[in-house]
């Protein structure tokens, strides 16, 4: 699998998720980008269709900047995937 960037999930927003959908559709040509995050363990999936999973993910670290709020719960997430 060639991956595209390694994006750790302190990174991950929904303008990230945004840019992602306004660079479809995807196919010959256009193949959908690769991202990966480390130290991340699927914490649960259910799947929503045919060919797309929703997954819980956890177990990486969520640091905050002095003075910046910690999302609540820590080093959780939940994202689509194909």
């Amino acid at each position: 699998m060639e991956v595209d960037a390694e994006v750790p999930l302190e990174k991950l927003s929904n303008g990230l998720l945004d840019w992602h959908e306004r660079i479809a559709p995807f196919g010959s040509g256009n193949h959908r980008p690769v991202f990966v995050s480390e130290g991340l363990k699927v914490q649960g999936s259910r799947k929503l269709w045919e060919g797309m999973n929703l997954l819980t993910l956890g177990g990486a670290s969520r640091r905050s900047s002095p003075g910046q709020r910690r999302p609540s719960p820590p080093g959780r997430s939940t994202r689509r995937t194909p």
